[in-house]
């Protein structure tokens, strides 16, 4: 079993992930399991809707208490399409709906509007950002749109803005850059999009390297947008912050890590959640604070010193001989 992510339901804890074949099961399914506050596993249920296969790609709570499971059905060895099924809190199916648009459909994100709708990034075999809004029961599709700038473009990661409207971001595969994209909840059409270029991650570098994994992007109180990722090619993590114009603020990395997700505190602080490689190479269940990591399961918690960044642009790197060492980069706009 894969974890893909957990919630807090009640005194205990809803479990997503993907079940790989074992035992019983001959090919991947979905899978869902509740655990008491001592983490005892009270039940488990699998969903297995597909001949070759299911795989889970994202799972969130809803607003009348259940949950919606996103990702992508295996039609066979060389078809797919995307896959949606509605829970109640105690596991029960409330319903499932596949869509097809091409050959090869995969469903990677999903959100959930202000009218109960959802909204669905994947992709379709065409290069672009694919995105489809959906009534709160499935059946009905309220628009369907593909987003391009003139590159191969895969969407990872959608979310509600702070008006209603909705985020996308991806890669893209040509340009080695990033693309967030707004987009109207009503229509689906296109409010604005920016191109980001990624952390620079050594000291007096000037060459950013971008989210080969874009993984998140949210909404910053008091306007703006932080947007994070892994660095596949330099085996880093990190996020970039942006003020409401989209200009960026800063940035900042961390080595031999690979991101999961980032969320604003109420003090302003960044909390980053991944992985990281430990002495040994085995990967280890991290938290970042903006500015330091506590590593999970080893014996010694690491503290990296906190970052302040200059009022002028410069680059910025803590404890320079320490490998654990995080990159800030501050910027101005003047």
């Amino acid at each position: 079993i894969y974890p893909e992510s957990v919630y807090q339901q009640g005194t205990g804890y809803m479990t997503f992930g993907d079940l790989q074949p074992w035992g019983v099961y001959a090919k991947p399914a979905f899978w869902v399991a509740y655990s008491n506050k001592d983490g005892d596993t009270q039940w488990q249920k699998v969903y297995s809707k597909s001949t070759s296969g299911d795989v889970l790609e994202q799972a969130i709570p809803t607003k009348d208490g259940g949950y919606i499971m996103l990702g992508t059905a295996h039609t066979s060895v060389t078809t797919s399409d995307v896959l949606l099924i509605k829970i109640k809190a105690d596991g029960s199916e409330e319903w499932t709906k596949t869509f097809d648009r091409s050959a090869v459909d995969q469903g990677i994100s999903i959100a959930q509007g202000s009218d109960n709708s959802y909204v669905v990034g994947g992709t379709s075999g065409i290069g672009d950002f694919w995105l489809f809004k959906v009534a709160s029961n499935g059946k009905i599709i309220l628009w369907n749109q593909t987003f391009n700038n003139t590159d191969t473009e895969n969407v990872s990661f959608v979310t509600t803005d702070t008006d209603g409207n909705y985020l996308a971001v991806g890669e893209m595969v040509t340009a080695q850059k990033n693309w967030l994209v707004k987009i109207n909840a009503s229509n689906g059409t296109k409010i604005w999009d920016t191109t980001l270029e990624g952390p620079k991650v050594a000291a007096g570098n000037t060459t950013p390297e971008p989210f080969t994994i874009p993984a998140t992007v949210r909404s910053r109180s008091g306007g703006g947008y932080v947007v994070g990722g892994t660095m596949a090619r330099v085996a880093r993590a990190g996020i970039v912050t942006l003020d409401a114009s989209r200009n960026v603020l800063w940035d900042m990395s961390f080595t031999k890590s690979n991101f999961k997700d980032v969320q604003e505190r109420a003090d302003g602080e960044y909390v980053l959640s991944g992985n990281r490689a430990d002495s040994n190479g085995d990967l280890r269940a991290t938290i970042y604070v903006t500015g330091r990591r506590i590593q999970i399961n080893t014996n010694t918690a690491i503290t990296i010193p906190a970052i302040t960044g200059p009022k002028t642009y410069t680059n910025v790197v803590a404890n320079s001989n320490n490998p654990d060492s995080p990159s800030f980069n501050y910027y101005t706009n003047t």
